[in-house]
């Protein structure tokens, strides 16, 4: 029997923005117990537990560090200081207690605010296969969807579920505000359109039909996507906030926190094709061609972006003034220089936090894939509750205090 023909693909990755990819194990860090600021500020300093724990014993002073913890968590105005309680109750010298100095942008000094960790390895950082591959997915059924006659077939039914969807969603919309809505039969009749709609839901876009399913062995299994190289180098902490692209008040001031990759680190992986694609669409995998291979993907990311810049665009033509006004022009400009780099033949995927359900999902085909927009319309509406059709959505945008979005990586062969 003749061996498997395999198509590695070498590939750097380079981080545009910076990158978080959540951690399943482990709670956030807290303010109350696991991080205080350097002297400047500008540093967040991860403590060192075991040495805390032994300061904390060696002073007597348990019971005093278990109140203050617990006041602080029942209380986001508590007075307690861990900083101050480590240096004057316990008399500790603070460089002993350090694990680790990491560099913070946009945390305000001494504001309290938990620190959501990042996916490491043994505290290093890398870039899990599985979330290149899901990037890789969704670009690869978009690629599809759009570029290829089978795929818009396909991409009609998909038009066809949600309209379905959507009168099935109606439906019980109107029972719940109809005059019978605590009735049992009533209560039934929701019940029975819900599990209807979610089987109704489960049919779009179904990957099945490029991919292949479980019991045929599906084709996806075919590429493969191995994790990042480690890199032994420091991580950043980003204090990001939300602001509106549309009129209104402006978003809470309390920032969400989280530790990322910084911009412009590189790291490699490998990708492998294999062959044994059933499906058609799928066989420029084995061209071992990057430029081929990543020039399909790379229709999807151009596809966000585009739509990125017509929102942006669209906000700023608004005829009421927008509180966020610098900051959607600042996000113009990233998304109008991120373009030119794609059509000059750069390749961007984006991954882990802060995308938007456009670069999340498949909608964005039901929009530029058919000759009318009314499916991504009526999608909107079902699935997200956006009925008036000239509606933003989503209308908040995460930023860094920089001013840029996350999660956007940049792609080469090497």
């Amino acid at each position: 029997m003749s061996a498997v023909k395999q198509f590695t693909y070498r590939i750097k990755l380079q981080t545009v923005t910076p990158v978080s990819i959540g951690s399943d194990k482990g709670d956030s860090l807290s303010p109350y117990a696991d991080y205080v600021f350097s002297d400047n500020s500008r540093q967040l300093l991860y403590l060192r537990q075991p040495a805390v724990e032994a300061a904390v014993m060696q002073a007597g002073a348990l019971d005093d560090y278990i109140a203050g913890i617990r006041e602080s968590m029942d209380n986001n105005r508590s007075a307690f200081d861990l900083k101050q309680f480590l240096t004057g109750r316990l008399k500790g010298n603070l460089p002993d207690l350090v694990l680790q100095t990491v560099e913070q942008h946009g945390m305000q000094a001494g504001q309290r605010v938990p620190v959501s960790p990042m996916v490491k390895n043994a505290g290093q950082l890398f870039i899990p296969g599985s979330s290149i591959k899901g990037a890789l997915r969704t670009a690869m059924l978009y690629d599809w969807l759009v570029n290829t006659a089978d795929g818009l077939e396909n991409l009609k039914e998909s038009a066809k579920q949600t309209e379905t969807c959507l009168d099935i969603r109606e439906q019980i919309f109107k029972l719940k505000k109809g005059p019978d809505r605590y009735e049992q039969y009533v209560k039934r009749q929701i019940r029975e359109l819900e599990q209807k709609a979610r089987s109704s839901e489960r049919s779009i876009f179904d990957e099945e039909k490029l991919f292949g399913g479980l019991r045929e062995g599906p084709d996806a299994r075919f590429i493969r996507v191995s994790d990042t190289a480690a890199l032994r180098q420091p991580w950043e902490v980003h204090a990001l906030r939300r602001i509106r692209i549309v009129p209104g008040q402006g978003k809470s001031s309390i920032p969400q926190v989280l530790e990322a990759i910084p911009p412009g680190t590189s790291f490699e992986f490998e990708v492998s094709a294999l062959e044994g694609f059933r499906h058609q669409a799928l066989h420029y995998w084995l061209t071992g061609s990057f430029e081929t291979v990543f020039k399909n993907l790379n229709t999807f990311s151009k596809a966000c972006i585009e739509n990125e810049i017509f929102e942006l665009e669209d906000a700023l033509d608004s005829a009421e003034p927008l509180a966020f006004e610098r900051e959607v022009n600042q996000l113009l400009e990233f998304y109008r220089g991120l373009l030119e780099k794609v059509d000059a033949g750069h390749v961007f995927l984006r991954l882990g936090f802060g995308k938007t359900v456009s670069d999340n999902s498949l909608i964005l085909a039901l929009l530029n894939g058919l000759e009318t927009s009314d499916a991504w319309h009526s999608f909107r509406a079902a699935f997200h509750k956006i009925r008036r059709r000239d509606a933003f959505f989503p209308v908040t945008r995460a930023l860094t205090h920089q001013g840029i979005p996350m999660g956007w990586v940049e792609l080469k062969s090497f």
